[in-house]
């Protein structure tokens, strides 16, 4: 690790500790927690139960699924505002302004990669349906942030005032959780050529399409490993799911399990959520800041899946392009402590130049440009929320046609005992 980096780390660390004598979480009972949900005025039409078990997991009854929407994104702000907030300073590349100098090298790579570039499309063909049920839930998110409850902790430590939501940062974060999962084996090989094992590591990749590749647990390249962790969600996981035929149950009824292994974190990568309204009655697991269950079940099926680890990007060597046909443009970089900085971001007909960035090699002589499906729009919401209403094998395949972003392996069972497995993504076309 460069000295920079760790000198940049220690005045992190040093800023946050004294920044934590000031600002520090209230002792609470689980009582007192439960009782800051702000319960005044909600943009309601009719009233709605919100209820937690005896594991603390949230249950909502509500008479019309916009209201459920709305009591949604309450329930979500109130159990992880400071976790959906710095979802969505990612998504947006806005880590500077709350960390400070050590992190402008992942903003560069976030402004670069661009999670967010369709979603603007995404939200102008969402469907009037899907359009009105992430309003509610943005709209309850906003109100619990226009209430007098008081703030998570980690916006007085990190210097966050908050800001209102809109449906297009909620947008976003879909984007960002669609992140290619083999960006990081492209981080490791386009650093690679500069070292000495680079010629043996690279017949090996010819030979066998495949090679065991140094770790990015040291040196310069830990920083490309936080990256990947902060993006990507990764660590040692290795998610699996299974469905099993009522003929081989000891019930007669088909069982199934999704067993997702992402990385440990607190707090949780995912949000438990069970909720009831006329188009909806499910239990599952959400992702903070996402209006719709990604995994669970309903009265008549259930379901789940792995990371299908299917390539939705392509890298493209542009070196070869005329300058006219690759554009650049100047942004200014809020960073904390410190002055302002400006980021240089290119880009070409075929996407940003990615090798630009320190964490894709920072290798300026050979341009590379990433292609990736989402910077195209696709709506994941409807899909997931046609899932969520699904009662059949038929309504479920249908539903996960429109699936594009993270490609999934779903696997399926229902109540009539069936049981099922569906690949859904879109992935580039590419020559055989």
């Amino acid at each position: 690790m460069s000295l920079t980096t760790i000198t940049g780390l220690a005045r992190l660390a040093f800023r946050l500790a004294w920044a934590g004598l000031r600002y520090r979480p209230r002792r609470q009972t689980i009582a007192e927690r439960l009782a800051a949900l702000p319960r005044a005025g909600p943009p309601l039409a009719a009233s709605v139960e919100i209820r937690w078990n005896e594991h603390l997991v949230p249950f909502i009854a509500a008479e019309s699924d916009r209201d459920l929407a709305v009591a949604l994104g309450l329930v979500h702000a109130h159990l992880r505002l400071a976790q959906m907030e710095m979802l969505r300073r990612i998504a947006q590349g806005r880590l500077s302004e709350v960390l400070g100098s050590v992190a402008i090298p992942f903003d560069h790579a976030l402004r670069l990669l661009d999670p967010i570039r369709a979603v603007p499309e995404i939200e102008a063909a969402l469907p009037d349906g899907t359009r009105d049920w992430a309003a509610g839930f943005v709209a309850g998110i906003n109100h619990h942030l226009a209430s007098p409850a008081e703030k998570p902790f980690e916006f007085g430590l990190l210097g966050i005032e908050p800001e209102p939501w809109t449906v297009r940062h909620m947008l976003g974060i879909g984007r960002l959780a669609a992140a290619d999962i083999n960006w990081l084996l492209w981080m490791r090989l386009l650093r690679l050529p500069r070292g000495p094992d680079w010629p043996e590591i690279w017949a090996r990749l010819i030979e066998d399409g495949a090679a065991p590749l140094p770790s990015l647990a040291s040196g310069q390249d830990m920083a490309s490993e936080a990256f990947a962790r902060l993006v990507l969600g990764l660590g040692r996981a290795g998610s699996n799911a299974v469905a099993v035929s009522g003929e081989r149950s000891a019930t007669g009824r088909p069982w199934l399990a999704g067993d997702p292994h992402l990385s440990l974190g607190l707090p949780s990568v995912w949000l438990l959520a069970g909720y009831r309204s006329p188009s909806y009655q499910l239990t599952g697991l959400m992702i903070p800041g996402i209006p719709a269950m990604a995994i669970g079940r309903n009265p008549w099926i259930a379901w789940g899946g792995t990371n299908l680890h299917a390539m939705s990007s392509e890298l493209l060597d542009v070196s070869d392009l005329p300058a006219r046909e690759i554009t650049e443009r100047r942004l200014r970089l809020a960073v904390r402590w410190s002055r302002p900085r400006e980021l240089v971001l290119r880009d070409t007909g075929y996407g940003p130049v990615i090798s630009d960035a320190a964490m894709f090699g920072g290798d300026k002589g050979r341009p590379l440009a990433l292609r990736w499906i989402g910077h195209r729009p696709s709506d994941e919401l409807s899909a997931l929320l046609a899932i969520n209403r699904a009662r059949n094998w038929t309504e479920f395949r249908t539903a996960a046609e429109g699936f594009a972003l993270p490609g999934q392996n779903f696997v399926y069972a229902d109540r009539a005992g069936r049981i099922g497995k569906l690949r859904a993504a879109w992935l580039p076309r590419r020559a055989s």
